[in-house]
């Protein structure tokens, strides 16, 4: 019983050790946004910016992320 409470509490330490190590600091803002739908299938797309870095997004029916690409 003392390896199955000390192997979760090594993990437990590990997950939060990790949570506070990987707080991102990134600033994300949309520069543009386009949305197509049709039928019942709604797909948009979004371009931001995150830490200068320029992205597109695109999501179907406006909440399912599909792909995020880097733009070159």
């Amino acid at each position: 019983m003392k390896k199955i409470f000390k192997s979760i509490l090594v993990v437990l330490s590990f997950v939060v050790v990790m949570s506070f190590g990987s707080v991102n600091t990134s600033e994300a803002s949309v520069t543009s946004s386009t949305q197509i739908s049709e039928n019942n299938c709604d797909i948009t797309i979004v371009r931001t910016v995150e830490n200068g870095v320029h992205y597109i997004n695109v999501y179907l029916n406006d909440s399912i992320l599909v792909m995020k690409v880097e733009e070159l």
